[in-house]
């Protein structure tokens, strides 16, 4: 039974979608032309996109083409459209109006790497990755010269990286580093490459390529900070916590508005608890809680302090920290506080109280991992040998 969730690498990702989710795209020409082309509404539909108001460019968009039939730029209109189902998260949808681009507008030329390079984005979204991969290797193929090219053979990687095909997205990343020079993903890639062996439980050569992300990309402070975060996990995994503490405190000392800071500190704490220092683990929890107190570990947080206090025998205290929790919307710690809870009236010998709570767990948790756990514990007090 094990208490240590395994980082969800896709979560540790860069952040990039900034980097190519407003880029514009250049006027089709498919639509016709003549008088009232809404070219205005065109463009005021490409602000709002731009700006990350996707619902009112949507509807602007499809606005457009539904009353400038003659428009210029009905294709553009159309990918946007696409574009912004992607970016609003219903994948399928976009799929269905890419391809309607296709039916309407294969002959606009200078879209059709775009059009390629989305539709492999809302594939890979979608988890249909070998189409996804079909449509970033067509614009490696068909369109080499494109703006789009790095980003499609970056995605090649990032794809392969998802199904665990951990070479394979080496190969892919190598391509990016070898291929566009100084590129936008070239950072994004590097780190990648330390991703896929961190994954793969390669930890000594993780850190060598997640310190080439420090050593080359200095400047990329996100890539940088990410790697610094994932030298502390690597250390942290091979229960290495007195390095694995070193590494998340240069974290938090040199990149202190980073969004890694609160997971370095939270993993101090936590490597504190792995070793068995309950108490000093309660110091650096609570500095998460003092320090960070929007961290995205706040139910984890308060869960370790209950444990902490659980494992120190201050039952009254762990009980209000297992509280918190449970009354925090958080379901993946639930269960673990609802059973641990139950383990401190088995602790004190309060065994009608304790049968209550494991059957807590049963009941509201079916299928969980510890729901075999809590029967034990039950069968163990009906059989009178708790």
């Amino acid at each position: 039974m094990r208490e240590l969730v395994k980082c969800l690498s896709i979560l540790a990702l860069p952040i990039i979608v900034t980097l190519l989710g407003c880029e514009g795209l250049p006027g089709g020409g498919n639509g016709g032309s003549g008088s009232g082309n809404g070219d205005s509404q065109f463009n005021t539909a490409k602000t709002n996109f731009d700006s990350g108001d996707y619902n009112t460019a949507l509807s602007q968009f499809q606005n457009y083409i539904t009353n400038f039939p003659n428009g210029t730029q009905l294709d553009s209109a159309q990918l946007y459209i696409g574009r912004c189902h992607f970016w609003l998260g219903d994948y399928t949808k976009a799929l269905e109006e890419f391809s309607e681009f296709t039916a309407l507008y294969s002959s606009s030329l200078d879209l059709l790497d775009d059009h390629s390079y989305w539709t492999g984005r809302a594939y890979t979204a979608n988890s249909q990755y070998n189409n996804a991969i079909t449509s970033y290797q067509n614009v490696l193929t068909v369109f080499p010269t494109s703006e789009l090219a790095e980003a499609s053979q970056y995605y090649i990687g990032y794809t392969y990286y998802l199904q665990d095909q951990y070479d394979q997205a080496r190969s892919a990343y190598n391509a990016v580093l070898s291929n566009y020079t100084n590129g936008v993903f070239d950072d994004d890639a590097q780190f990648g490459i330390g991703l896929t062996y961190h994954d793969a439980e390669l930890y000594a050569q993780a850190r060598v390529e997640f310190q080439k992300t420090i050593d080359n990309y200095a400047s990329n402070d996100s890539a940088v900070d990410d790697a610094q975060y994932f030298i502390g996990r690597t250390y942290h995994l091979e229960d290495n916590y007195v390095q694995a503490r070193t590494e998340y405190q240069t974290l938090i000392s040199t990149y202190p508005q980073s969004s890694r800071a609160d997971d370095a500190q939270y993993n101090t704490g936590r490597s504190y608890f792995d070793e068995g220092n309950y108490n000093q683990c309660l110091v650096e929890l609570q500095a998460n809680l003092d320090n960070y107190p929007n961290t995205n570990w706040y139910a984890a947080t308060n869960y370790f302090i209950g444990r902490c206090h659980h494992k120190l025998s201050n039952f009254i205290s762990a009980r209000t920290y297992y509280d918190i929790v449970m009354n925090f919307d958080n379901d993946y710690w639930h269960p673990w506080a609802q059973f641990r809870i139950g383990e401190i009236f088995v602790d004190q010998q309060n065994y009608s109280q304790a049968l209550i709570e494991m059957q807590k767990v049963i009941d509201n948790y079916p299928g969980h991992e510890l729901v075999s756990f809590a029967q034990s514990h039950i069968d163990a007090i009906n059989s009178g040998n708790p």
